[in-house]
């Protein structure tokens, strides 16, 4: 009866240090997996950021500031203006994440586009407007302004993008034009999804040997001399006559 009870209190003892480790190494698994997602995610933005800012950067290299005002008055048919949208063109195209490059002159109006490299709009006209969405009104006095805004993140008509405007400047110093680059985020959800499935995977196979490696030497170090202690005082009570033999 004596060795009944303490085989009962031991296989119970071990059953709740199982619980406890599997359910430590469940959230720690957890844990890493959405720690890990995060920054994946932070990084993933950054470097499409950084793609943005180097394909704007090419892009006004390519643009010849000083002669906005011709193409605004005279279209597309200014001399130069045919090899400048081929070169844009060319760039976007030779960008696997690139959505969309643009050139738009801001006025209080709205957007007007100086080039566009969106196949779905060749038929655009130089200084086309384009009203503005109510989402970027705040940021339409800095633009007005000439200056640099923060990346915009969007999900709207136009799908999941981040749009990064460069200033483009002439000679004089004024800000002739913006170049805008919108950079797709869709791909982000599909390799945030694969990433979170192998990172589950990794974490709770690293899970899974803590929690051998937990029940290992919580049996060897804590149920194993528990079990030796009890077996030892029962034998000791029961020598001495204070349990029924």
């Amino acid at each position: 009866m004596d060795n009944e009870i303490n085989t009962k209190g031991i296989h119970s003892l071990r059953v709740r240090i199982s619980f406890l480790l599997v359910l430590a190494a469940l959230l720690i698994a957890s844990a890493i997996s959405f720690v890990a997602l995060g920054l994946f995610t932070v990084h993933t933005r950054s470097s499409h950021l950084e793609i943005a800012k180097g394909v704007a950067r090419l892009a006004s290299l390519v643009i010849d500031a000083d002669s906005i005002e011709v193409y605004k008055k005279e279209g597309k048919t200014v001399p130069g203006y045919g090899e400048t949208f081929e070169k844009l063109k060319d760039l976007h195209k030779n960008i696997p994440d690139i959505e969309y490059l643009y050139a738009y002159q801001i006025r209080e109006d709205g957007c007007h586009i100086m080039f566009d490299t969106d196949e779905e709009n060749t038929d655009y006209e130089v200084d086309d407007l384009i009203e503005f969405d109510p989402t970027f009104l705040p940021y339409v006095p800095a633009l007005l302004a000439g200056r640099e805004i923060e990346p915009l993140e969007s999900n709207d008509q136009y799908g999941w993008l981040l749009t990064y405007y460069l200033p483009v400047y002439n000679s004089q110093g004024k800000c002739a034009c913006y170049v805008g680059v919108d950079i797709s985020m869709n791909l982000l959800r599909t390799y945030r999804l694969t990433f979170l499935k192998r990172t589950i995977i990794l974490s709770f196979l690293v899970a899974i040997i803590i929690v051998g490696i937990g029940l290992w030497i919580s049996t060897k170090f804590l149920v194993n001399p528990i079990n030796r202690i009890s077996q030892h005082a029962i034998s000791f009570m029961k020598q001495n006559g204070n349990l029924d033999g």
